[in-house]
């Protein structure tokens, strides 16, 4: 197989950097690292960057960016902190704080270095949207928000990423929205052999359709939250159809993917245990009277603020008052109260499963080990728990060992009733052998692996591969819709 030109672009900057101590050595080929996606080789990449000039200001903020990339927001927060005390007059260190910031849950602090970057780069489009999100964030700042996103259309309309051929495939247009909504694709787009243009749908934009036709032979739809895009899901609509290109996950079909309605129409499969899931206003929960909609609930359950992924705001409560108690936190917003089903092994260990479907295939992506009910890989033991990752390994090589035929016709069926053309899914086995379902949608993240976890990268890079041939095929025989 012919070699990319980002694995050449690698090869040269790990022999420079071996050549002797260059700081900016290792700093080029931790950005490399970085943008393939290698993420944590990146970050050690980085420190050795750092330990050779400690006031490197732009490695640091780079760091910044990759460990927030990571879920490592803490960490990321004093790598910035770092960079701004260097070179405080950059604003792109305070645009990387506001993101850290943002994701440690110190929305007034963001909303601080985002200002403070705007005042020094007063045109970038980026700052825009990140203070448009922060804005959205807040909840009671929609006005706000949109204004932000306006301007950053104004200043930025379109982006693109080159392919790594001189010769493109194909070009690819990238339909997203300004928020935490959509399918990542970093890693799944990055060092493709086809041209890639990024267009940002903001809330009654105009867009030129004959720009937007020239830019894409195939169109990826990202907006996958209906959640939290519910409101700009029938314009999504309106331009895909209008732009006459074969698409990947058409906005459409995205209709009907809250996690109520995926409780629902999953509800009833055979050997597979979908958690009954209740969208209600915060305002009931905190109610004198237990709302009677809600009483087929038993304690304990689980509660997650509507539109939130991973394990913010998403808690397991015992007892009404508990309810009451989480919910006063953001009295106005609204929550899913999910039917807690216990799913812990018979070593006491709990496991999440990951798979990716991609035009019909079921890859593995990963599993996460864990010695509590909330399960993300990156909290997990699993870099010091040789075990573990000898049994993370065995699932990605070959999830037969663990699920089994009727399983994976759960699995089948599931894809049937979503009907997306690519999407995740994290799941796992409870004690009597049943599938149980915590979450089905696209918005799941996929990026590859070095160091410590890098027996997953050929399985990962299924992935990736399925995804460019998805998309081929639908330049192909425009097949998508």
């Amino acid at each position: 197989m012919a070699r990319d030109a980002g694995e050449d672009a690698l090869d040269a900057f790990r022999a420079a950097a071996a050549c002797g101590n260059s700081p900016e050595a290792y700093y080029n080929l931790a950005n490399a690292l970085a943008k393939q996606a290698k993420r944590t080789e990146a970050v050690s990449v980085y420190r050795q960057a750092l330990e050779l000039r400690t006031d490197y200001a732009d490695a640091f903020n780079k760091l910044s960016v990759v460990l927030v990339e990571m879920g490592r927001p803490a960490e990321a927060v004093e790598a910035s902190t770092r960079a701004i005390a260097i070179a405080p007059d950059v604003a792109d260190h305070h645009l990387n704080m506001g993101n850290a910031l943002r994701n440690c849950g110190q929305i007034d602090e963001a909303t601080v270095a985002y200002h403070q970057a705007l005042t020094l780069q007063p045109r970038n489009a980026e700052i825009y949207v990140a203070l448009g999100n922060i804005y959205l964030q807040s909840g009671d700042q929609v006005d706000k928000a949109y204004e932000a996103f306006h301007q950053a259309y104004r200043y930025r309309p379109l982006d693109k990423r080159a392919a790594t051929k001189p010769h493109p495939d194909f070009s690819v247009l990238f339909i997203n929205t300004p928020d935490i909504a959509n399918t990542p694709v970093d890693y799944l787009a990055g060092g493709a052999g086809y041209d890639s243009y990024f267009y940002t749908l903001f809330p009654d934009s105009a867009y030129d359709l004959d720009v937007l036709r020239s830019s894409g032979d195939v169109v990826v739809n990202q907006i996958a939250e209906e959640d939290i895009s519910h409101r700009i899901l029938p314009q999504a609509i309106h331009l895909i159809d209008n732009l006459e290109r074969p698409v990947i996950n058409h906005p459409r079909k995205i209709l009907g993917t809250s996690r109520e309605q995926i409780s629902q129409r999953l509800s009833g499969m055979p050997r597979c245990r979908v958690p009954k899931t209740i969208r209600c206003p915060g305002a009931a929960l905190m109610a004198a009277a237990w709302p009677a909609t809600l009483a087929e609930f038993s304690f304990p359950l689980l509660l997650r603020t509507c539109g939130t992924h991973g394990g913010d705001e998403f808690g397991l409560v015992a007892a009404p008052e508990a309810v009451a108690e989480l919910v006063a936190r953001q009295p106005g917003a609204d929550y899913y109260l999910i039917e807690y089903i216990p799913y812990e092994s018979a070593d006491g260990y709990f496991r999440k499963y990951r798979f990716i479907f991609v035009d019909g295939q079921i890859l593995p992506y990963h599993l996460a080990i864990g010695d509590r009910w909330k399960v993300h890989h990156y909290r997990t033991d699993m870099a010091n728990q040789a075990w573990m990752r000898e049994e993370e390994e065995a699932f990605v090589r070959d999830p037969a060992v663990v699920f089994s035929a009727d399983h994976f016709e759960s699995l089948r069926q599931i894809q049937s009733a979503i009907g997306l053309d690519y999407f995740g899914i994290d799941c796992s086995l409870d004690r009597n052998g049943d599938l149980v379902v915590f979450e089905v949608n696209a918005t799941m993240l996929v990026h590859g692996e070095t160091g410590i976890f890098a027996y997953k990268e050929p399985y990962i890079t299924r992935i990736k591969d399925a995804f460019d041939a998805m998309l081929t095929k639908a330049v192909q025989n425009k097949g998508f819709s």
